[in-house]
């Protein structure tokens, strides 16, 4: 779906598709790894739901806006701590998910 998304992108930006597929799921296993569910933490529950919404902030780009890799890399990134991040409810947390994305 990105792919298609990205036709009209500029060819860098096409070429690191398969990149951000591969570090949204290496995220998407961390933090479902290094941060289990716990009865303080109820809510750290992980789904392909997560993934789904990083998605869907990627696909709102458009072309005027995105122009470069590095801009739909950030891009990438500012939608995975919105996904991510900003459910977890410790600085520790964050730092975990935060330090995946550098």
């Amino acid at each position: 779906m990105l792919k298609k998304h990205l036709l009209e992108f500029p060819e860098e930006c096409i070429s690191c598709i398969d990149q951000i597929t591969q570090a949204t799921l290496s995220l998407y296993y961390q933090c479902s790894e290094k941060l289990p569910r716990t009865p303080v933490k109820f809510h750290y529950i992980f789904n392909l739901r997560d993934l789904s919404r990083v998605y869907e902030g990627l696909m709102l780009s458009t072309t005027d806006q995105i122009n470069t890799k590095a801009g739909l890399i950030r891009l990438w990134r500012n939608e995975s701590l919105r996904v991510f991040s900003d459910r977890l409810i410790n600085e520790t947390d964050r730092t975990l998910v935060g330090d995946n994305l550098i």
